[in-house]
């Protein structure tokens, strides 16, 4: 039994393969593919898609709700990057208060014998 949510964007569907015409750079078919089945990104977000008589359809709202979710991702690991970096700083900051340089533990092919 279908669910009213696909019912209500039956009329609406795209065929996975021309779905490419709603994406920047057209990606190829194999990727819209790839995307449906196994996602995209570390929490792999996958652009939902219906297969119906042997052939897979998505809808405008589903691609929209896909990008979203890549656009979000990318800046949650963006602002991630960023708190690490600051970490690594107060970490270095702490260190050189400390007096160790990290000359110390590089070792150098001269060094080595």
């Amino acid at each position: 039994m279908w669910g009213l949510s696909v019912m209500a964007e039956f009329n609406q569907f795209i065929a996975l393969l021309k779905a490419a015409a709603y994406f920047p750079n057209r990606p190829h078919a194999g990727t819209l593919m790839r995307w449906a089945l196994k996602g995209v990104g570390p929490s792999r977000v996958k652009l939902q898609t219906w297969k119906v008589g042997g052939r897979r359809y998505t809808t405008r709202d589903a691609i929209d709700r896909f990008v979203a979710q890549l656009s979000c991702e990318a800046v949650t690991t963006a602002a991630m990057s960023e708190q690490r970096a600051e970490e690594l700083a107060r970490a270095e900051e702490s260190l050189d208060a400390d007096g160790i340089c990290e000359d110390e533990f590089l070792v150098r092919p001269s060094d080595q014998k």
